[in-house]
């Protein structure tokens, strides 16, 4: 796990909300440094499904777990339909998510050759701190609809699959859930890389059709 500075940590959680995360920040206790301070107030706070759903202890795992990885400008962290194997939350820095943009004639290729990747096409979102992406490809197996790649140099907090997996495990309900929200983006043509701007719509929608699921 890299280190992050007192100073980044007080930063990100000066705000009064996050006066109840974890230990108290100069304890030390069971690994809570500052990158996991950290990581456990950009969760929290999160426009994210995956996030929303877990609790309090689950979040604390995640959190636990994660490791600070940087990115240069121009780093590609999901290819388009690759699966992504880690979770991302931005610390410092921006992501582009970036549409794929595929060539009117491709080239037919012979048996067991693949095709040529699509190019970056315009930037259908950015990503600031705060805002994630990844959920859906760790826990509801989805590839990435989309390029993401880093804008300027990025901080990410960093969930391998790995961490997910006790959650993932232990939690099929969270990871039926996952499923339901990611075929709502579907049916309204919405890449799952943009939920941290439509996600609160999705859950809405997601909460009223489990509701009229139930009453039937």
């Amino acid at each position: 796990v890299g280190e992050i500075s007192y100073s980044d940590l007080h930063t990100i959680l000066s705000n009064p909300k996050y006066a109840a995360i974890g230990p108290a920040v100069d304890a030390e206790v069971e690994g809570w440094n500052p990158f996991v301070y950290v990581a456990d107030a950009l969760m929290k706070d999160a426009q994210s499904a995956l996030f929303t759903l877990v609790d309090k202890d689950e979040r604390n795992r995640l959190a636990l777990g994660a490791e600070r990885t940087e990115f240069e400008a121009g780093d590609v962290l999901q290819h388009w339909n690759q699966v992504c194997f880690s979770v991302y939350i931005v610390i410092e820095g921006e992501l582009e998510v970036v549409e794929p943009i595929f060539p009117e004639k491709r080239k037919k290729k012979k048996a067991g050759q693949k095709e040529d990747p699509p190019e970056p096409g315009p930037v259908l979102a950015t990503l600031k701190r705060g805002h994630s992406f990844g959920e859906f490809c760790v826990v509801a197996c989805a590839k990435g609809q989309t390029i993401v790649r880093a804008k300027v140099p990025t901080v990410v907090v960093d969930v391998p699959m790995e961490i997910c997996e006790p959650l993932i495990l232990s939690r099929p309900d969270v990871v039926d859930d996952m499923h339901d929200i990611k075929l709502i983006f579907r049916r309204r043509h919405c890449p799952i890389e943009k939920q941290a701007f439509e996600i609160q719509e999705m859950l809405a929608i997601f909460k009223k059709e489990s509701a009229q699921a139930a009453d039937e």
